[in-house]
């Protein structure tokens, strides 16, 4: 097995402005609310409650699709957009809303279990998750699981592991392990017991899911053996029970000519479709809402090459390099420099927003997984998530970051000869990447910062 990894984006139609190149076309924004992290001393007092270091390693988005268009791009083979139906189900009422009109296709080896809603908890309604393996009700004292047999797709038993930790990306509260299963011909419920009567009352907590090798103990997991496959939407202990309770700056749903964005449990199921040397693609993910509250609520006294910085070592830069590699090559791109104009294009999708649109501030730069799942930022933004991907492994190549009068963008030191504008920094040639409009090449810049002096930031 392998750990999941990522995906990424979004659309637009172009204009040119003053200032950073600009889209027309945006979605919806997030709240302006926002409240301080929580730390794990803050409800963990019972030392032998404060037990283990976290279970499964946090990750920011999961794959859904990287399928190829087909040539035009008219019938994108991407996970058709679910209903947004979670609801706090009573053990004798279930209601679900906005039902899906196309339901995700099920393989078939695989049968979806009956959804049973008769016991006390939180039911995941979502179309989108019916047919994945995923948490399929959670509660004070257990988690039950719908595992399928081929996600993760292994000859061996498993073991389901589930973490209680503070929402969002807080200290542990509890973590538990299955039985081992084995599913083989249809989908198997498993279920988790859990322990959450250290938690106090009120204080946001979430559940995350994964399953690992029957030989593999709970608290000593490597990534290499962890398929993690879900996250609960967040949720508070009241009165013996649990409820679900409001998301940091939830987004709404939105969608346009080339991407769709869908609030599910425990994230966003976000799409996009755009072309790379006249090839049309389309990838899908699920853009996890915890990794998002959590950057939105990081300090933002930084300068901007420490964002990369900081992405690089602690965010999610690697994550979706390693997405972005892979989804470059099931769609085709499979040469060293496509995988780089792939990977360019994705980030040149996203629509341009001004800080004061998008944030309320006159300044606000954004982490990456804000980026992701806002579906948008200025030039700074994307300067910052395309330089944090080309940084990583497995593209590893040199960025600095440019900043040319009212403008930013990356400077690429390209790996053999080359052609094109580029800066000179270190006694290198730093190759000039606009990445906040469609259409513009490594080493073509536009007009009005082609006599311009730029400063340069090394990440």
């Amino acid at each position: 097995m392998r750990r999941r990894r990522l995906l990424g984006a979004i659309s637009a139609s172009l204009v040119a402005t003053s200032g950073c190149l600009s889209t027309v076309e945006t979605p919806s924004f997030r709240g302006k609310e926002t409240r301080p992290p929580l730390a794990r001393e803050d409800f963990v007092t019972d030392d032998e409650n404060a037990q283990r270091d976290a279970v499964v390693p946090n990750i920011s988005l999961l794959p859904v699709s990287t399928a190829a268009s087909d040539p035009d791009g008219e019938n994108s083979r991407v996970a058709p957009t679910p209903g947004n139906e979670s609801v706090d189900a009573e053990p004798t009422a279930a209601t679900t809303g906005n039902e899906s009109t196309s339901a995700p296709p099920v393989r078939a080896t695989e049968d979806a279990p009956d959804r049973d809603f008769g016991e006390q908890g939180l039911y995941v309604t979502d179309d989108f998750w019916r047919y994945r393996t995923h948490v399929h009700r959670y509660a004070l004292d257990e988690v039950t699981t719908t595992v399928f047999p081929t996600e993760p797709a292994t000859d061996t038993p498993v073991k389901v592991v589930v973490a209680a930790s503070v929402y969002p990306r807080g200290g542990l509260v509890d973590s538990a392990s299955s039985d081992p299963v084995r599913p083989e011909s249809s989908a198997e419920q498993v279920t988790v017991p859990m322990d959450l009567s250290a938690a106090p009352e009120g204080v946001p907590l979430q559940y995350t899911a994964a399953v690992v090798p029957e030989s593999v103990d709970r608290t000593d997991v490597d990534q290499g053996d962890l398929y993690a496959f879900m996250e609960t939407d967040p949720f508070v202990v009241t009165d013996g029970h649990i409820e679900r309770t409001d998301r940091q700056g939830p987004l709404d749903a939105a969608s346009g000519s080339a991407f769709e964005r869908e609030p599910v449990e425990g994230g966003y199921v976000q799409t996009l479709r755009g072309r790379t040397n006249g090839r049309s693609w389309a990838v899908s993910y699920l853009a996890l809402e915890s990794a998002y509250a959590a950057a939105s609520l990081r300090s933002r006294g930084r300068a901007r090459a420490e964002y990369v910085s900081f992405e690089l070592l602690e965010g999610a830069a690697n994550e979706i390099a390693e997405f972005l590699y892979e989804a470059a090559e099931n769609n085709g791109f499979t040469g060293e420099f496509e995988r780089i104009q792939f990977a360019l294009s994705f980030v040149q999708r996203l629509p341009y927003v001004e800080d004061s649109v998008s944030s309320g501030y006159d300044d606000y730069t954004q982490f990456i997984m804000e980026t992701l799942t806002m579906l948008s930022g200025d030039c700074e933004d994307t300067s910052i998530l395309f330089a944090s991907i080309l940084e990583s492994e497995p593209f590893n190549y040199d960025a600095v970051l440019l900043e040319p009068p009212g403008h930013m963008a990356v400077g690429l030191l390209m790996q053999k000869d080359f052609d094109g504008f580029a800066y000179i920094y270190d006694e290198r040639k730093y190759y000039y990447v606009e990445t906040t409009t469609e259409g513009w090449g490594i080493g073509q810049i536009p007009d009005q910062y082609r006599e311009s002096k730029a400063s340069v930031y090394d990440v």
